[in-house]
């Protein structure tokens, strides 16, 4: 969002508001199928982004020595013998723009032991701003506890709050705290993750607000200058002789000075911008 204030020549006077330069924003939808050698470097577990929890934990596979076979390609993704209920498999991070659906869809096998009706393994499905279950603050759904004895396809959509990096999590649960051996494996394949993400880094703002920014004596926030005889400060309206208020918050920056002639330029703080991309 962009938030700019009123630009005026008033008793020589020039102030401006909150700004905000905002990320590009990029659909995308990711495929992970899992049977391309260059996605596991150095013969990972997990293809490169991924991540997992687990004493034993998840492993790329043909899935033969499960009895299981794929769902799609040559591999798939399996626990390394039965479930063990502390395993949890994190997705790649993405960063994602706010109220914009995020959806996961992914194919699961987990046919359970010998007695599956309650010998079995379903799914927590999270979501969070990390690959730990402290960052997994978001819910989505916990499946029925009951075995699947053939490969069936799950999709689930959250839709982030806020700007920023974020993933989502399956971990694997009993049918109950004391069914917890014995259940069998659990499987993945096929993901697809589709979304709306931020190119170009992430969105930065500055209101003029906030004390720490401006160290020592400073009258810029870290980062800004101004130049020549009148420079920019930060300062509130009635300094500037202004009778309407900031747009947001206590303050503006403007500067007073002879004329609004652009002799004392404000300069933002530095960033990077890649060749055709737009800032």
């Amino acid at each position: 969002m962009r938030k700019i204030y009123t630009a005026i020549c008033l008793l020589s006077s020039l102030c401006l508001g909150g700004v905000a330069a905002a990320a590009a924003e990029k659909p995308v939808e990711i495929e992970y199928s899992f049977d391309d050698d260059a996605d596991f470097p150095g013969g990972a577990d997990l293809p490169a982004g991924w991540a997992q929890q687990g004493a034993a934990g998840f492993v790329r596979s043909d899935g033969t020595s499960h009895g299981a076979t794929t769902h799609s390609g040559d591999k798939l993704i399996i626990t390394k013998g039965d479930a063990r209920f502390d395993e949890v498999l994190y997705t790649p991070m993405l960063n994602l723009v706010a109220g914009k659906p995020c959806t996961l869809e992914f194919y699961y096998l987990a046919p359970g032991g010998a007695v599956a009706a309650v010998y079995n393994v379903h799914l927590l499905v999270r979501a969070g701003t990390g690959q730990s279950e402290a960052e997994q603050t978001i819910t989505i759904k916990e499946t029925p506890t009951v075995a699947t004895s053939s490969w069936t396809k799950h999709s689930y959509t959250f839709t982030p709050e806020a700007d920023g990096e974020y993933c989502f999590s399956l971990a694997l649960k009993p049918y109950a705290p004391s069914f917890t051996t014995n259940c069998g494996y659990a499987a993945f394949d096929s993901f697809i993750i589709s979304g709306t993400v931020n190119e170009g880094g992430a969105s930065i703002t500055q209101d003029f607000e906030n004390d720490a920014d401006y160290p020592g004596v400073a009258t810029l926030p870290t980062g800004w200058l101004s130049t020549g005889k009148k420079p920019y400060a930060r300062l509130t309206p009635a300094d500037l002789n202004i009778s309407a208020a900031a747009p947001s918050g206590k303050y503006v920056v403007g500067a007073i000075g002879p004329s609004c002639d652009g002799s004392s330029p404000l300069i933002t703080p530095l960033f990077d911008v890649k060749a055709g991309e737009a800032a």
